[in-house]
């Protein structure tokens, strides 16, 4: 296993030795990781493997047993205004309001940012242009698609221009078409100095797009490394597919036998 963290660049978030439990279930073990500035980071492993639960520890809903988090210059104590000022979450169970239509959703929210009511209506009508919500102005959320709710959750992370982006399963009941609108969007706020930790079962997204991958399995960090040697395995491999080739690899051992009765 590589070096979890950089040395030569302060991370915009480092996570040292978390630990969490779930009564006697131990949901995170020693789990440490870091997202350097203009990076794209993916967190990867099956259902149940934790990454739901870090993300929750991260944005301070849930309380870690043992272990730091630090966002930029925030410490383990991430709920504090001046952080979340600069962070967007996409969270497993996105918190919208069920009453307001997307763009009282993204108005409400901008007024909560505190954001120039020139610049909140200028990234409104731009967030509902991108994820094509915009012709939805009188439906309420609980109205919406399951999608399109993933669209609104994504506007609602992106509204105050935030330095740092954690999204869990950002590509998850999107179309096609909106999946590669989204990474190409990712990428091009990486290029500008945006952070990025992104947790997905896309694989060949993830190889795609990241920087540094994690594999999460079982609650704790199973394998972590530089991106770009997946995909130049798969160019090499002339395939796409070299990151899901290591993950299993890595994870799936024990589910083989499992299944020598077929």
């Amino acid at each position: 296993m590589t070096s979890a963290v950089s040395e030569a660049i302060e991370p915009v978030l480092r996570i040292d030795s978390v630990d969490f439990r779930y009564g006697d279930f131990p949901a995170l073990s020693k789990v440490s990781l870091a997202v350097e500035p203009g990076s794209i980071v993916g967190l990867v492993g099956r259902n149940g493997a934790g990454k739901s639960t870090l993300i929750n520890v991260m944005a301070g809903l849930l309380e870690p047993l043992n272990g730091t988090i630090k966002i930029f210059e925030g410490s383990s104590a991430v709920r504090g205004e001046a952080v979340m000022r600069v962070t967007g979450w996409l969270l497993s169970e996105p918190a919208l309001f069920q009453y307001l239509t997307p763009s009282e959703t993204l108005d409400f929210l901008a007024d909560a940012y505190r954001l120039e009511r020139s610049i909140g209506n200028g990234r409104i009508a731009d967030l509902l242009h991108f994820f094509e919500l915009d012709g939805m102005e009188t439906r309420l959320a609980d109205e919406l698609s399951t999608g399109n709710l993933k669209r609104l959750a994504l506007a609602a992370a992106m509204i105050h221009a935030p330095r740092l982006l954690v999204l869990d399963e950002p590509f998850e009941s999107l179309d096609p078409l909106m999946v590669r609108r989204l990474r190409q969007t990712l990428v091009a706020y990486a290029r500008r100095g945006g952070s990025v930790l992104l947790s997905s079962h896309l694989l060949e997204v993830v190889q795609d797009i990241c920087d540094h991958v994690y594999i999460l399995e079982a609650g704790r960090i199973v394998f972590d490394g530089v991106a770009e040697q997946f995909r130049s395995a798969a160019q090499t491999a002339g395939q796409g597919t070299a990151l899901e080739a290591l993950y299993a690899s890595v994870v799936e051992a024990r589910v083989e036998r499992e299944l020598l009765w077929l």
